[in-house]
C-alpha cells in the first residue's frame, strides 16, 4: 500500500514539474513572441517591397514568374501571421460560429498544398501530395478552417526540415477523412509530444526563431471546431506525422464539380473602387476586355 501510495506521488510530482517547466517557458515565450511577431511580419514585407521595386523597373514587362510567387508566398506569410494575432482570443472563446457547409476537400487539399510549393523550391526539396480522394467527393465540413489547418501543418513540416522531403498524404480510413503531413525533420522529443499543442509552445534551440508557437495551437482548436482531431506521432533524428481527421459526413446537396465560367471578351464592364491598387490589379486582370471602364469614384 505504502508503495502504491509512493507511486502516486512521484506521478503528480512529475507533471507538477512539467507544468512548472511549462509555465516557465511560456512566460519567456510571452516576452519573446512580439519580437518574433515583428519578425514574422517585417522580413516579408521587406522581400515584398523589393520584388516590387523589381516589377516596376522591369521596362521590357518580361516578368521572371518566380518573382510573382515570391510575391504570393510572402502574402499568404502576412495574413497567416495576421490572422493567427488576430483570431486567437476569438477561437479560444469560440466567439466564431462555424458554419458547415458542403465542400470539395480533395480540391482543397490540392490547392492549399500547391500554395506552398514555392516554399518548398526554396529549400531545395521535394513537396509531395499523394491525394487518393476523388475529385468530385464532396463532405459537410468547414471549407476556411480546413484551409487554414492544411496550410499551418504543410508549412510547419517545410519550416522546420532542413533537408529531404515533404509528403501530404490523403484518404479514407474507417469513415473518417485522414491527411498525414510527413516530413523528414529532426523530430521531436517524446517527452515534448505532450506539449506541441499549447499555447507559445515552441521547439528548443535555434529553431525556436522560425515561430512563435500559435499555428499548431490554433490548428487544434480549429479541428475540435470541426469535430476533427489532431494528432503528431514523432521520432528523433528521423521526422514528425502530424494528422488531421475530420468525419466523413456526406454533402448535403451532391452539386457537381463547378467549371469557371469565362466571360465572353465583348461583355461591358464597369468596376469601382477607392483603392488604386485594386484597380491596376483589375485593369490587368481584364486588359483582354475592351468595353471595361474603371473608376475610384462612385459619383464620377
Amino acid at each position: 500500500m505504502v508503495g502504491y501510495h509512493q507511486y502516486v506521488v512521484t506521478k503528480i510530482e512529475r507533471k507538477l514539474t512539467k507544468e512548472k517547466i511549462y509555465a516557465s517557458q511560456l512566460a519567456e515565450e510571452k516576452t519573446n513572441l512580439l519580437a518574433n511577431m515583428s519578425h514574422e511580419i517585417r522580413t516579408p514585407l521587406n522581400s515584398l517591397k523589393g520584388v516590387i521595386k523589381l516589377l516596376s523597373s522591369n521596362e521590357k514587362q518580361d516578368i521572371d514568374t518566380k518573382l510573382l510567387s515570391n510575391i504570393e508566398y510572402d502574402i499568404n506569410n502576412i495574413n497567416s501571421t495576421v490572422n493567427d494575432i488576430l483570431n486567437l482570443s476569438k477561437i479560444e472563446s469560440n466567439a466564431f460560429d462555424v458554419e458547415l457547409d458542403d465542400v470539395f476537400i480533395s480540391r482543397i487539399i490540392d490547392d492549399t498544398v500547391g500554395l506552398h510549393k514555392y516554399q518548398a523550391e526554396q529549400k531545395g526539396f521535394q513537396l509531395i501530395n499523394k491525394n487518393s480522394l476523388d475529385p468530385k467527393l464532396q463532405i459537410l465540413s468547414n471549407e476556411f478552417r480546413l484551409r487554414q489547418i492544411i496550410s499551418n501543418l504543410v508549412s510547419n513540416a517545410l519550416k522546420y526540415t532542413p533537408k529531404g522531403s515533404t509528403t501530404v498524404v490523403s484518404k479514407i480510413v474507417k469513415n473518417k477523412i485522414v491527411i498525414h503531413v510527413i516530413d523528414t525533420g529532426d523530430g521531436i522529443p517524446e517527452d515534448q509530444l505532450d506539449q506541441i499543442f499549447r499555447k507559445y509552445y515552441t521547439v528548443d534551440g535555434e529553431q525556436a526563431k522560425l515561430g512563435f508557437g500559435l499555428g499548431l495551437h490554433i490548428s487544434e482548436l480549429l479541428a475540435k471546431q470541426i469535430d476533427g482531431k489532431l494528432l503528431v506521432k514523432s521520432q528523433l533524428g528521423v521526422g514528425s506525422v502530424f494528422s488531421l481527421k475530420i468525419p466523413y459526413t456526406p454533402a448535403k446537396n451532391n452539386a457537381p464539380l463547378s467549371i469557371p465560367y469565362k466571360l465572353p471578351f465583348d461583355t461591358s464592364i464597369v468596376i469601382i473602387d477607392d483603392n488604386k491598387i485594386n484597380l491596376l490589379l483589375a485593369k490587368q486582370l481584364f486588359k483582354d476586355y475592351k468595353n471595361t471602364e474603371l473608376f475610384d469614384d462612385p459619383e464620377d
